[in-house]
């Protein structure tokens, strides 16, 4: 792609697992989690999560589920699935699993430990830039790059509060057309000020945040970008008495017109209220836990007949470290009863490889998770087109799913080198996983360019689908580090190799072709290397095999082999990272009408000051 620089990073802290809905679709509270670079880039090192953007900012999970409507943008600071327990990311040192989604949590992330202030800045730019005032308005005092974003961070032992200032100019040469023609009197740009705060009242923990942003997100069914202002705001409290936890989450959402939209569709125009309460109890000593969550929710936009919902689930399990770990929950709304059982047998072990599997029934109501179709079904209208008119093939049904997952791993661990003061280690890890679903909703259109190729037009169809696919993961990791008793390694180095694959075995076209939106194979190497606890080189290789996007004009995207280099160093207070993403200049696209992403640099400075 020929395209202006790229984003710029946010940090925020993990504390909590609150969640808000944009129009249905939760996304983690703003400071939930962290990660550099942009959303779509900040999952490349996750092997079990594929992303699609369209401006090389935003990311909209793309899986097991095929829903087309993700919400992304400024303030979204996970990958979503879409609420569901539809796929199971990998839980290691590096990644996480939370409300419900995919974090990237860094080593340098000041999760409010100690006395402090972090600041950071951060700036990208792309390989092939069409050269000054080629796209942007000439007033503008710059026009090669985003940015830069700023963060500031601070953190009082267990209470923090941080800011996220974040600039992103979506110019690409695949979109540009379709910006410009959806805004008028202004520049495009995604825009915003995040920002969030928690504060530690033991046994109490509290916490606001709020988001106000400019944005531009891309609406898969109309297949363009939306101009939208974009503003949340929450507040939480989290808290123990003896065994008993508690948690009362309240949060407003306003996503309207502004004055400087251009399009045809009346929206968003969409606000709504949720309040999210729940009460968990711990029984000991066989580890029982038992929990109760209601959920209210109350929207209203245009055309909207029926904006409330009431969605309530109890549930309880049994803690692993029995023989048998077990899990199962009722949950209740409008559209009738739900609920889902899990039961994984203790790991067993066959001499030095342990094994260990799950099994999980679930059925979803789609009032858990209400997205775009669930309201249009009740006669919201904000993102109505006649260009592209939505129609539901019945109203959304609950998501039916069974589940079969076994991994088998193996650890060669040497016992440390205390005349090196060294040890190193070699893990292997394989994985497969066999689902079956129905009920889902997959959005299928049929689109064609139309208005000079700016736009497309066409119908989309929301059908229920049906299917079963089975995936399968290997990965292997060296792992070799310096022996310094109550000390972090100073000195390490890391490899990895994955692999992972899927195969759809049964499913209506409907299912096969929400499928297909994702690789069928992807192949990965990583390494990391660090001489001496200060300066850290990283060097990660994938490939990802081709996808296609039935309905769409051109609707194949091709493979691609990506190559990311970076390297971090710290001195004193200050750390600085290079990052370079996609440098042998592949050709990167994840969507039909995405931007075709050439090499990427972004550099970042951190100041860490006192704590």
């Amino acid at each position: 792609m020929r395209r202006l620089g790229l984003l710029l990073a946010l940090i925020a802290s993990a504390s909590g697992a609150g969640a808000q809905t944009i129009i249905g679709y939760p996304t983690c509270a703003a400071g939930e989690a962290a990660y550099r670079a942009a959303p779509h880039d900040a999952t490349r090192d996750l092997a079990s999560v594929h992303t699609m953007t369209t401006d090389g900012f935003g990311a909209r999970y793309v899986g097991p589920t095929g829903r087309a409507l993700r919400t992304e943008g400024i303030g979204t600071t996970t990958i979503l699935s879409d609420g569901g327990l539809a796929w199971r990311p990998r839980t290691d040192a590096q990644v996480v699993e939370r409300c419900p989604g995919v974090v990237r949590v860094l080593r340098d992330l000041n999760t409010g430990q100690g006395r402090g202030l972090r600041l950071a800045a951060e700036v990208g730019n792309e390989t092939g830039d069409p050269g000054p005032l080629r796209y942007l308005d000439p007033s503008l005092p710059n026009v090669d790059k985003i940015g830069p974003d700023y963060e500031a961070t601070l953190s009082l032992g267990s209470s923090l509060t941080s800011v996220r200032w974040r600039d992103f100019l979506p110019t690409d040469p695949a979109i540009a057309p379709r910006v410009f023609d959806a805004v008028e009197g202004r520049f495009p740009k995604r825009k915003g000020l995040v920002g969030t705060s928690t504060l530690d009242l033991y046994p109490l923990m509290v916490r606001v945040d709020g988001l106000v942003a400019e944005d531009l997100p891309f609406e898969e069914t109309l297949g363009r970008e939306v101009p939208t202002l974009r503003r949340h705001l929450g507040a939480e409290v989290v808290g123990w008495a003896g065994r008993t936890g508690y948690r009362a989450r309240v949060s407003g959402a306003w996503l309207d017109r502004p004055s400087w939209s251009a399009l045809e569709v009346p929206g968003p125009n969409w606000q709504e209220a949720s309040a999210d309460l729940s009460i968990t109890r711990r029984f000991r000593p066989v580890q029982i836990r038992t929990f109760a969550r209601v959920r209210p929710m109350w929207a209203s936009g245009l055309g909207l007949a029926d904006g409330s919902v009431l969605w309530g689930e109890v549930g309880t399990e049994r803690a692993p470290g029995g023989i048998l770990f077990y899990g199962a929950r009722l949950s209740a709304g409008p559209s009738g009863i739900g609920g889902g059982v899990d039961v994984r047998p203790r790991t067993a072990a066959l001499g030095p490889v342990s094994i260990s599997a799950l099994a999980r029934a679930d059925r979803q109501l789609p009032e858990a998770v209400p997205g775009l179709p669930f309201w249009v079904s009740r006669g919201y209208a904000g993102l109505a087109s006649e260009a592209t008119p939505l129609a539901l093939e019945g109203a959304p049904r609950p998501v039916e799913s069974f589940s079969l997952n076994a991994t088998a791993e193996r650890l060669w661990a040497e016992p440390p080198d205390l005349l090196r003061w060294r040890q190193q280690s070699v893990w292997l890890r394989a994985e497969v996983d066999v689902e079956a679903r129905q009920g889902e909703t997959v959005l299928l259109p049929s689109f064609q360019l139309v208005e000079d190729a700016i736009a497309v037009g066409g119908p989309v169809r929301a059908v229920p689908a049906q299917g079963a696919a089975a995936s399968a993961e290997i990965a292997m990791r060296f792992s070799r580090h310096n022996v310094v008793f109550d000390a972090p390694p100073r000195t390490f180095t890391r490899a990895e190799v994955w692999t992972r694959t899927r195969l759809v075995l049964a499913g209506d076209n409907a299912f096969r072709a929400a499928r297909d939106r994702e690789p069928a194979v992807r192949l990965g190497a990583l390494a990391e290397h660090s001489p001496d606890g200060k300066l850290n080189l990283r060097a990660r290789l994938e490939w990802r095999s081709a996808t296609h996007w039935e309905g769409w004009p051109e609707p194949d995207v091709p493979a691609a082999l990506l190559l990311d280099l970076g390297g971090e160093y710290t001195f004193g207070a200050f750390t600085a990272t290079l990052t370079g993403r996609n440098v042998l200049g592949a050709p990167e696209q994840t969507h039909p009408l995405g931007a075709t992403l050439d090499g990427r640099l972004f550099v970042r400075l951190a100041a860490r000051l006192g704590g």
